[in-house]
């Protein structure tokens, strides 16, 4: 029996994300602690970035034209990678101000993750310019487009482990500075 070796794109809305992640609003995070939501948006987009990543990869190595659904889906990931920085400044500004360090840490990663989307975005736009009929042309497109995925997922992690790690950091920090004061009243 033949096999096909090309990839079938589901149509019609982008296939990634469930509409919820992109609803976040004020009410929902009164109901659940900031690092909860990243914690849900990091699952979800961890999940649909590699849908993404793995979908790319195939459609690079046959050098496909761009197919119709991968800009939609490729916006419902940057949508939620943006939705996690904005989650991500929020969580760095009220639970972290008196931290200026771990504040820094957090909004620096977000703001590479926001790079990291646009990126993507660019990549896609070049890939659906009309001079991506051009073979070698079109596998840079894809080659960028790899890379930019990539770097959202890499740079999603980033903040993840940096959230999870700062609440040691703040520990250290309140550690430190009941020591200090200890040193002092003796």
């Amino acid at each position: 029996q033949g096999r096909s070796d090309k990839i079938s794109i589901p149509e019609g809305p982008p296939f990634f994300l469930p509409p919820s992640i992109m609803e976040l609003d004020e009410e929902n995070m009164d109901q659940q602690t900031l690092g909860a939501v990243v914690q849900q948006i990091m699952e979800t987009l961890s999940d649909s970035v590699s849908q993404l990543v793995l979908l790319v990869i195939a459609l690079q190595e046959q050098n496909a034209a761009l197919p119709p659904a991968v800009p939609g889906a490729t916006e419902a990931v940057c949508n939620a990678a943006a939705t996690l920085t904005e989650v991500a400044r929020a969580l760095a500004t009220d639970e972290y101000g008196d931290y200026p360090e771990i504040q820094k840490s957090i909004i620096d990663a977000a703001d590479e993750v926001d790079v990291s989307g646009n990126d993507l975005r660019q990549a896609v736009q070049g890939l659906g310019s009309s001079d991506m009929s051009n073979v070698g042309k079109r596998k840079e497109g894809w080659s960028k487009m790899v890379a930019a995925a990539k770097g959202i997922a890499g740079k999603t992690i980033l903040i993840l482990q940096i959230v999870y790690g700062a609440e040691i950091h703040r520990l250290l920090f309140a550690s430190d500075a009941t020591l200090e004061l200890g040193t002092k009243v003796q």
